[in-house]
């Protein structure tokens, strides 16, 4: 016996690798056993988002899914592409959709007709529209881009302006006309046209349009690529009037929420996360270049930094919406609706409740 147990230990000390190997196994067989049954990966939740146009009016929610952030809120996001803000918002309102994204005063006149729509959460805190001459509507009346405000408001009698139509994007026409003191129904021509931008630049180099109301990089492209003068820059604050004014929203249907309050936690926390790393220094750089490269890859790197900084200075530090943010919408909305204006009630329950 103990020969054979002689032969056998020197078989095992000649066999090194061998001795080692099956300590390997066993350790591995010890640790499966331990471990009990392997974890299958928990199911990302499925989430329908609409939206009408890829501007920075939107930028935390780019980011998110150029970062692949709502991929590790554990969401499967499916993006759904329509052409107006209006479309987003009726797709919401019947449920086709989950999530859009669009402007606040639009979901609010939704809300104003007794369709539950719900602000998830904000995407910008500033009316990011720019509004820009077309090159020779500009030097007609002899505007630059530094030339005194109210120059500028006396340029836009006459002008034929494009807009992409429904509520937001015509009011910001009709307030600078009331501003400059002209009637916006007769001594301007608001051309509603949807959300392509080649169609604006189209129609100012053909002279159909004198200017056009768009979020960037929309005008930064016309400045550059046309000739077009910045006539109004409201994301930096050029009317104070419109200062910190919750401009563009995640919307959803109040009954989703009801039913996903999960989902919806997620959502928010993948805009939340978005929204910090572009306003944190050490990952802004590194966001900022993959948006670039996924979203507006046809702007120079230097020119989309610009836009880059200045969407920085309206994207929301936080996820909360307060009634003021929400009155303050509908007071300014307000100012543009004939007859039966929308009724300040329509405010309480009409925002997400962040935790």
């Amino acid at each position: 016996m103990r020969d054979a147990e002689r032969v056998a230990s020197h078989r095992i000390q000649k066999n090194g690798r061998m001795k080692l190997t099956r300590r390997k196994i066993a350790v591995l067989l010890i640790a499966t056993l331990l471990s009990g049954p392997t974890q299958a990966a928990e199911p990302k939740e499925p989430v329908r988002i609409i939206q009408s146009t890829s501007s920075a009016a939107f930028m935390p929610y780019l980011i998110g899914l150029t970062m692949g952030y709502f991929d590790e809120a554990g969401l499967e996001v499916e993006v759904i592409q329509t052409s107006s803000g209006s479309k987003v918002a009726a797709a919401v309102a019947s449920r086709a959709a989950d999530v859009g994204m669009t402007a606040t005063s639009t979901s609010l006149f939704l809300r104003n007709e007794g369709v539950d729509i719900v602000l998830l959460a904000p995407m910008t805190r500033q009316y990011t529209t720019g509004v820009v001459f077309s090159q020779d509507w500009a030097k007609k009346h002899g505007i630059k881009a530094d030339s005194p405000y109210s120059e500028k408001l006396a340029a836009l009698k006459g002008a034929r302006l494009g807009t992409p139509g429904g509520s937001a994007g015509e009011h910001i026409l009709r307030y600078l006309a009331n501003e400059a003191g002209i009637n916006p129904d007769r001594d301007l021509t608001i051309v509603p046209m949807g959300s392509d931008l080649g169609t604006y630049q189209v129609g100012l180099e053909q002279g159909v349009l004198d200017g056009f109301s768009l979020s960037p990089p929309s005008p930064d492209l016309a400045i550059k690529d046309l000739g077009a003068v910045y006539a109004f820059n409201l994301s930096v604050g050029e009317v104070p009037a419109l200062d910190n004014f919750l401009y563009t929203v995640a919307i959803t249907n109040g009954a989703w929420v009801q039913e996903n309050p999960d989902t919806a936690r997620k959502v928010v926390a993948a805009i939340r996360k978005s929204a910090a790393a572009m306003l944190d220094d050490s990952t802004s750089d590194t966001v900022r270049d993959q948006v670039r490269q996924e979203y507006f890859e046809g702007i120079a790197p230097e020119q989309f930094s610009d836009i880059w900084e200045q969407a920085k200075s309206y994207v929301p530090q936080d996820m909360r919406i307060e009634n003021a943010d929400v009155e303050k919408v509908l007071n300014f909305s307000n100012r543009f609706v004939e007859g039966s204006k929308m009724d300040p009630e329509i405010i309480e329950g009409s925002f997400y409740i962040t935790e």
